[in-house]
């Protein structure tokens, strides 16, 4: 973490020092995100908020920041974490972000994945006590293209709202092209690492399902 943390706390000023009673305000910082298991690396930009410890072992953070090198703010977080048990729960806000580097990040590591495009999401990160992070949420696509296993050509120009959790995928009246021709598309795909559908499909051209 780097930038400039300006502390507000009744003890002795330590930059990044949370202690009990203080809060701390973080000015044009930078975060460096590197998740070797998933492949992920990126860095968020201009990072401005708060950490506030008044009520600790409960950490609270309000943050907003830049991604991919953006000119304005298109992050934003927030939520509490409990030093005694790691819990975490939190919303996370992402406005036209790489479709295939974010929303892939909250699926499976193996099976279906979206290869580009662009996304707005809205995703709840919650963390039970000494476990592991659970994201669910809300992507707005646009352009996208998604491959499915089992499935030689990919879906593109995908456009429309996805609901998702780490074990599906909700949408409907989702557009995309396959095989040469425009459909809509409305259900689920369950078992994202070995997909299942129950999917009803209809193009204006052939009103099949």
């Amino acid at each position: 973490l780097q930038g400039k943390p300006a502390a507000k706390s009744q003890a002795a000023p330590a930059p990044m020092v949370l202690v009990p009673a203080s809060r701390v305000e973080l000015e044009d910082s930078q975060v460096i995100l590197d998740d070797e298991s998933k492949g992920f690396h990126t860095s968020i930009n201009r990072l401005q908020g708060s950490l506030d410890t008044r009520a600790l072992p409960l950490l609270a953070f309000t943050l907003s920041g830049r991604t991919e090198g953006k000119e304005r703010d298109d992050l934003s977080v927030a939520g509490e974490m409990d030093q005694r048990d790691d819990s975490l729960f939190s919303r996370l806000d992402l406005n036209n972000v790489p479709l295939a580097r974010y929303l892939n990040y909250f699926l499976p590591g193996k099976g279906l994945r979206f290869e580009s495009g662009s996304a707005s999401l809205s995703v709840r990160l919650r963390r039970p006590a000494n476990g592991e992070i659970e994201a669910s949420g809300r992507a707005e696509i646009t352009d996208g293209s998604l491959r499915i296993p089992g499935i030689a050509e990919p879906l593109t120009g995908l456009e429309g709202a996805v609901a998702f959790d780490p074990g599906t995928l909700h949408f409907r009246e989702l557009r995309a092209h396959f095989l040469d021709s425009d459909w809509v598309a409305t259900g689920a795909i369950d078992d994202l690492t070995a997909p299942s559908f129950d999917v009803e499909m209809h193009n204006p051209m052939f009103p099949l399902q």
